[in-house]
C-alpha cells in the first residue's frame, strides 16, 4: 500500500507537501524546485539534492 509522507522544501523552506511513498523525484508545488529523494523505508525519506544544480543555483543568485 502506497502511503504519503510530508516533505519540506529546502528551497522555499516554508512549504510542506505530501508525496507518494517511494517516489524518487518530487517537485515543490510552491516554488517549482525539483528534488531527488532517498527512501530509508516506506515512511521515511530525505531530500538528497536538487535534480539540476545549475537550475537551483540560478534561482538562488
Amino acid at each position: 500500500m502506497k502511503k504519503e509522507i510530508e516533505i519540506r522544501c529546502r528551497s522555499c523552506h516554508q512549504f510542506r507537501w505530501a508525496v507518494p511513498s517511494m517516489q524518487k523525484v518530487v517537485k515543490c508545488p510552491n516554488c517549482g524546485q525539483e528534488w531527488k529523494l532517498r527512501w530509508f523505508d516506506e515512511e521515511t525519506a530525505t531530500i538528497i539534492s536538487p535534480v539540476s544544480w545549475v537550475e537551483y543555483e540560478r534561482k538562488h543568485w
